[in-house]
């Protein structure tokens, strides 16, 4: 398989991104963190194939990138009011937030447990994206697991030509570093990662 590199800005990238999404594939993004991997959240093919690409191990849980605020409630259930107000000052941005999953949310996806991390980033093409697709995306950080991230669409490519179809680029990531996760299941919230 050739690894494609687009820009995100040529016209047709998010339309490219959208059809290897339904075809249980993965690519690679930019977001408003860092460079991420994804693929449809509810495909269990393409999970599948995600923890294989990024070399992780099957009980660690992959982040939901959602297109609009209120498809949080297609993700997560009794989602406190504090949680809705970070929502609300917030998203989109660097901010993902634990919180507990729906039944429809396959197993895989959070490691067996009954949460799910889910965020809305600000980049306009992963939003576009997200938004054609119709569904949430898993998405994980653009590198093996122990490796650096992925800053950019050249260094996803060292990573992962020749196993994904499809890599936007975006250009060097702007914050360069994951998003702070809440844990919104625990009393008072929890910060897990600054």
């Amino acid at each position: 398989m050739k690894t494609e590199i687009t820009h995100a800005k040529n016209r047709g990238a998010v339309a490219k991104a959208v059809s290897e999404l339904k075809k249980s594939n993965l690519i690679v993004l930019p977001t408003d963190t860092v460079y991420g991997i994804v693929c449809n959240a509810f495909d269990k093919k393409a999970l599948k194939k995600l923890f294989r690409a990024k070399k992780r191990p099957a009980g660690k849980p992959i982040a939901v990138l959602i297109g609009n605020k209120k498809d949080v409630d297609k993700v997560a259930k009794e989602i406190p009011l504090a949680a809705r107000e970070l929502i609300k000052k917030h998203w989109p941005g660097a901010l993902t937030l634990v919180l507990k999953k729906r039944k429809s949310i396959p197993k895989m996806l959070t490691g067996n447990k009954e949460t799910v991390a889910v965020r809305m980033p600000a980049d306009k093409t992963a939003l576009k994206i997200i938004r054609k697709l119709g569904r949430p995306l898993a998405a994980s950080s653009a590198n093996p697991s122990g490796k650096k991230t992925a800053q950019n669409a050249e260094h996803a490519l060292l990573y992962f030509d020749k196993r994904i179809p499809l890599i936007i680029n975006g250009g060097k990531s702007r914050k360069g570093k994951a998003s702070k996760i809440i844990d919104c299941t625990q009393k008072p919230f929890k910060v897990l990662r600054e």
